[in-house]
């Protein structure tokens, strides 16, 4: 992995799929955030945790963030736990990915949604205008 200027990770593993070789560019300021926690109440709090043990108050977890060969992560979007970013995609500064974005899209938003297809992509994406 090329990294320049300020990159920085927190608990992160970075994987690369074998075979990989276009990899992607993420520019400045962007959060990937793989920690999420069950919205009910009582499924996030733990019921073992007392002030002082070393027992996390909240119940979390992490889920993977899939960014694929040739893509475009826009200055200060947020990418959320459980999101893919297909191959040769964009993602417009400031956006926040919350859901999966195909291949060969560009989209933007916050909630983040494909605007257009690109890279000679044909097919149309599901909430695509025609």
């Amino acid at each position: 992995m090329l990294a320049r200027g300020n990159l920085r990770l927190s608990r992160a593993e970075l994987h690369r799929a074998e075979g990989a070789r276009v990899g992607v560019v993420i520019a400045p300021g962007v959060q990937i955030n793989t920690a999420t926690h069950p919205v009910e109440l009582a499924e996030r709090l733990n019921p073992a945790w007392e002030p002082g043990s070393s027992a996390y108050f909240w119940r979390t977890r992490a889920l993977p963030v899939v960014i694929e060969d040739g893509c475009w992560i826009g200055a200060g979007c947020i990418l959320l736990g459980g999101v893919t970013v297909g191959r040769g995609s964009v993602i417009g500064a400031g956006s926040v990915v919350t859901r999966d974005v195909p291949a060969d899209c560009v989209a933007a938003g916050a909630p983040c949604r494909v605007i257009r297809r690109i890279n000679g992509a044909s097919e149309s994406v599901a909430g695509e205008p025609r």
